[in-house]
């Protein structure tokens, strides 16, 4: 088992450099500076970043407590992985940062054939492994395109499955609305009855949002200040937006905020009013799928946290999408976390709140 604490030495805070060379990037950002303005190119040859893997949104969602392993070879990056580094108290933990659904390594596109680039894959993740600081509790939620965790698995990661729901690009919106189980299409038909559909400003849902929470009496688990950060940020960088919907009177009853990337759009924040109409929530996702379909986006629910939520996102029809997680952790932290569990009834790592004050 390895030490419970976190490494510092230079070896352990240096991007690996398969020329021999090596860069320190693991010490803090500068006051005022963000990680952005550190972080290498990603170049054209890296596959797509998600928004999650964004400096920006790491800046915000860590308040600038992130690092990242970095693989490079004549100045070009093969592998990359970022983390967060969190120190509370004795505990040095790397987990997922507020808001931030997936993480995990992203490889240079390979066009080898399927034994060759595995074997590379496993190659560079071991480099990527050995760059992680080891941390009291490592846990880490991936991409739903990383396919293996393999090299994590061998390295004494234990790796396990969680899943999303998505619907993938290709499917007109007429397609789309014919798979409706009847119920949902029911259910958005009538609803549009009762509201209107509106662009949100990022205030206005941030408003929103932590009025539903008070009038429940129930706190934000990301954190007011760090989600309306990122809310304001993804839609002004036009990498995500936020939808309303008003009744007949004109009063706002529910909304739904939605990150974007290149590859996908993910249904990552809602919120209603008590008294809103049944189908509110349900017409503000069926504008958001179709807003992903005809801009050929991949439409991504972003998780299932509980039954109700599988329930009510599965009326959709969207195709299951496995979700690959890698965690690590000291045998006195799991000792802690068991005590935690049992005195608190503290959920799992990682649960979401996307749907705290929707159906």
């Amino acid at each position: 088992m390895p030490s419970a604490t976190i490494s510092n030495t230079p070896e352990m805070r240096k991007f690996r450099h398969r020329d021999g060379a090596s860069v320190n990037t693991n010490t803090p950002p500068a006051p005022g500076k963000s990680r952005e303005a550190d972080a290498l190119p990603s170049g054209d040859s890296l596959a797509p970043l998600s928004v999650f893997h964004e400096p920006w949104w790491l800046d915000i969602a860590t308040d600038g407590n992130w690092s990242i392993a970095k693989v490079l070879q004549d100045g070009e990056v093969l592998a990359q992985m970022p983390y967060s580094l969190i120190k509370r108290g004795p505990w040095q933990t790397s987990h997922m940062p507020s808001l931030t659904r997936t993480l995990g390594p992203v490889f240079k596109e390979n066009e080898k054939d399927p034994v060759r680039a595995m074997a590379e894959r496993v190659s560079l993740t071991n480099e990527l492994i050995a760059q992680i600081p080891t941390v009291h509790s490592f846990y880490q939620i991936f991409d739903p395109r990383v396919e293996d965790a393999l090299a994590f698995g061998l390295k004494g990661f234990t790796v396990s499955t969680r899943y999303t729901l998505q619907f993938p690009v290709g499917r007109t919106v007429e397609d789309l609305w014919k798979g409706l189980h009847y119920k949902t299409r029911n259910m958005v038909r009538t609803g549009q009855k009762f509201v209107t559909i509106q662009p949100l400003a990022p205030d206005e849902f941030n408003r929103f949002y932590d009025s539903n929470l008070e009038a429940r009496s129930r706190k934000n688990i990301y954190g007011s200040q760090v989600m309306h950060r990122l809310v304001t940020e993804f839609t002004q960088r036009g990498a995500g937006y936020v939808l309303g919907a008003y009744n007949a009177d004109g009063a706002l009853v529910a909304a739904i905020g939605v990150a974007m990337d290149s590859h996908a759009a993910y249904y990552i924040l809602s919120s209603r009013t008590q008294n809103a109409h049944g189908g509110a929530i349900s017409v503000l996702v069926w504008e958001a799928i179709k807003n992903a379909a005809e801009r050929n986006l991949t439409f991504d629910f972003d998780g299932i946290p509980n039954e109700n939520t599988f329930k009510f996102l599965s009326g959709f029809r969207p195709t299951l999408k496995p979700r690959l997680v890698i965690e690590r952790h000291s045998p006195i932290w799991s000792a802690a976390k068991a005590g935690w569990d049992y005195f608190a009834e503290v959920g799992p790592t990682g649960s979401s709140q996307r749907c705290e004050t929707s159906p």
